[in-house]
């Protein structure tokens, strides 16, 4: 499978952490190798909703990474053919807050 460039920012590498409310996370959708969605900065509201492009509100709080990634790809499958999701937590060092 190819990857765009950037996805290597974006790895999986959380896995099956859990996303809780609060958490700045970071979203990549590539389809054929190029990047639709991305979204640098977006906080897990205290609700667990995150408000994304095309899907709008979508309710990830308490899914792992794992399951927030399927769950965003099925979402953006109705929109994109086969979108490779990246979802992250991005470090608290990472961000100017």
């Amino acid at each position: 499978m190819t990857r765009h460039s950037s996805s290597a920012e974006v790895a999986p590498v959380n896995g099956d952490r859990p996303i809780r409310p609060g958490m700045l996370l970071r979203l990549l959708v590539i389809v054929s190798d190029t990047p639709e969605v991305d979204v640098d900065e977006i906080r897990v509201s205290e609700d667990g909703e995150l408000f994304l492009p095309l899907l709008r509100e979508v309710h990830i709080g308490g899914q792992t990474f794992d399951e927030a990634t399927a769950h965003l790809a099925e979402r953006y499958a109705r929109f994109y053919v086969k979108p490779e999701v990246y979802l992250r937590l991005i470090p608290r060092t990472e961000t100017s807050n």
